[in-house]
C-alpha cells in the first residue's frame, strides 16, 4: 500500500470506531497530532474510572486501558501478580512501566479486523474495561500489601474465567 492508502484506511478505521463509540454514547476526544482517540469508562469495582488511549497505527490499532493508580511499592508481588493474571489470556494483556508504576490493559487488532465487523470494535471498546475490572480487586490487594499474588489471582479468578485458557496459576516462590 502507498501513502495514501495508509491513511485513507487508517481514516475509515477512526470514522468506524468513532461512529461506535457515539452510537454507544461514548464521550470522546481526538488528538489528529498522534492519532489517538481518548475516551474513558466507569467502573464499579475499586476504581471509578480507566482512561482510553485508542492509538491508530498503519495497520493496527491498539486501545490501553490506563488505571488510574500507579504502584509505588510492592512491585516484585504485583509483576508476579500481572504475569499471572496475564498467563492464559486470549485477548490483550497487562503491561507496569518501572519508571512511573503505571498499570494498563493492551488489547490490539489489525486495522483488517476492525473493519470487517463491528463486533471486533465491541471487543476492543468493552474488553480492557471487563478485565480491568475482573482484576482491579487483586491488583488493589497486591499494592497494598494485604494479599500475596497467587491469593489475590484466586481471588479474582473465582468467580469466572471468561478470557483464560483455564490453566493453573502454580506455586508461589
Amino acid at each position: 500500500m502507498d501513502k495514501e492508502e495508509i491513511e485513507s484506511k487508517k481514516e475509515e478505521v477512526k470514522e468506524r470506531i468513532e461512529a461506535f463509540l457515539t452510537e454507544h454514547d461514548w464521550k470522546y476526544d481526538f488528538d489528529e497530532e498522534h492519532w489517538v482517540i481518548i475516551s474513558g469508562v466507569t467502573l464499579k469495582n475499586y476504581v471509578s474510572s480507566v482512561q482510553y488511549a485508542i492509538s491508530i497505527k498503519d495497520s493496527h490499532v491498539i486501545n490501553y486501558a490506563v488505571l488510574p493508580i500507579s504502584a509505588k511499592k510492592h512491585f516484585k508481588r504485583l509483576v508476579e501478580f500481572l504475569c499471572r493474571a496475564n498467563y492464559g489470556l486470549i485477548f490483550g494483556n497487562f503491561e507496569f512501566d518501572y519508571r512511573d508504576g503505571e498499570i494498563r490493559y493492551k488489547l490490539e487488532m489489525t486495522s483488517d479486523a476492525i473493519l470487517a465487523d463491528d463486533m471486533n470494535i465491541g471487543l476492543l471498546i468493552y474488553k480492557p474495561a471487563l478485565m480491568v475490572d475482573k482484576y482491579i480487586k487483586g491488583i488493589v490487594q497486591v499494592m497494598t500489601g494485604a494479599m500475596k499474588a497467587k491469593e489475590a489471582i484466586a481471588l479474582c479468578e473465582q468467580d469466572t474465567d471468561d478470557d483464560t485458557d483455564d490453566s493453573p496459576n502454580e506455586e508461589e516462590e
